[in-house]
C-alpha cells in the first residue's frame, strides 16, 4: 500500500513539475515573440518584448540589450550624459541602455542606404529629461500673415540617443 502511494505521489509531483516547466517555457516564448509595446514614454527598464515610441511617425523601437559582447557598452551612462545636449530641466535625466532602431532613419524597402544615417539595432543610451508640466515644443517662427498658428505640440519629455560604443549623438525626440 505504501509503495503504491509513493509511486502515485511521485507521478503527481513529476506531472506538476512538467506542467510548471511547460507554462514557464510558453510564457518566455510568448514574451520573446510578442510585438513591442506601443508606449508614450521611455520606460525605466525595457521589457523583454521591447517598446515602440512615436509609432507611425518616427517608429523608435527600444529592445533590451542582449547578453553577448556586442551589447557591452564602451561608453558609460555618465559619459553619455556629458555627450548629450544639455537641457534646462528641474530634475536630473534618467538613462536606460537599449538596442535602438529608429524607423524614420531607415531607407524604404529596396532603396539604397546611401545618404541615410540609419539607426538600426544600435546599442545606445537613451537619456530622458522630464518636465513637471508639458511644454510647447514647436520650432520655428509663428505665421505673421494673419494665418492661424499651428496647434501647440505639448510634450513633457526630451529624449536623446547616444551610441554606447562610439559616443555619437544619434537622434533626439520628444515624448508625452
Amino acid at each position: 500500500m505504501k509503495g503504491k502511494r509513493f509511486i502515485l505521489t511521485a507521478v503527481a509531483v513529476a506531472l506538476s513539475l512538467a506542467v510548471a516547466l511547460a507554462v514557464v517555457a510558453a510564457s518566455k516564448t510568448s514574451r520573446a515573440d510578442a510585438a513591442p509595446l506601443n508606449v508614450d514614454q521611455v520606460p525605466a527598464a525595457i521589457p523583454a518584448q521591447g517598446v515602440t515610441l512615436l509609432a507611425g511617425y518616427a517608429d523608435i523601437t527600444l529592445m533590451p540589450p542582449t547578453s553577448d559582447l556586442s551589447a557591452t557598452p564602451t561608453v558609460s551612462a555618465e559619459k553619455a550624459l556629458t555627450l548629450a545636449p544639455v537641457i534646462d530641466s528641474p530634475s536630473p535625466p534618467s538613462t536606460v541602455l537599449a538596442i535602438v532602431t529608429a524607423g524614420s532613419t531607415l531607407p524604404p524597402p529596396g532603396e539604397s542606404a546611401k545618404g541615410y544615417n540609419a539607426v538600426d539595432d544600435r546599442l545606445a543610451w537613451v537619456i530622458t529629461y522630464a518636465y513637471p508640466e508639458p511644454i510647447d515644443v514647436r520650432q520655428g517662427k509663428l505665421p505673421t500673415d494673419g494665418a492661424s498658428p499651428p496647434s501647440p505640440l505639448m510634450r513633457s519629455h526630451v529624449n536623446f540617443i547616444i551610441d554606447a560604443q562610439s559616443g555619437a549623438f544619434l537622434i533626439g525626440f520628444f515624448t508625452e
